[in-house]
């Protein structure tokens, strides 16, 4: 798990004015909706990859971990099922959003 530095949704960011002349209101506010949840996954992965490395400094302590590794793995797992939920999510605004574009564009 690690952070995401780049701006992996530059493509929607730099295009706003053109998604703003999309005649299909509901085409454009289901092509907004999906940014909002990539941007939310993004930002939810950058959380989880900042806790797992403080997770992983933590030292072992034998024969019972250290107690605040015990905390921040059940947040990660917290946080994991969060993003599992997230990209369910995400599959199926796609799974609707893509055949919607294909029409749009070829009527």
């Amino acid at each position: 798990m690690t952070l995401t530095e780049q701006n992996r949704i530059i493509v929607f960011e730099s295009n706003a004015g053109t998604l703003g002349r999309i005649k299909n209101e509901e085409l454009r506010e289901k092509i907004i909706r999906v940014y909002g949840l990539v941007a939310g996954l993004v930002d939810h992965l950058n959380a989880n990859a900042r806790d797992f490395e403080r997770w992983r400094a933590l030292p072992d302590l034998h024969p019972q971990p250290h107690p605040e590794k015990q905390i921040v793995a059940a947040m990660l797992q917290q946080l994991e099922d969060g993003l599992q939920h997230g990209l369910d999510d995400l599959q199926g605004e796609l799974a609707e959003l893509l055949p919607k574009i294909d029409k749009y564009l070829n009527p």
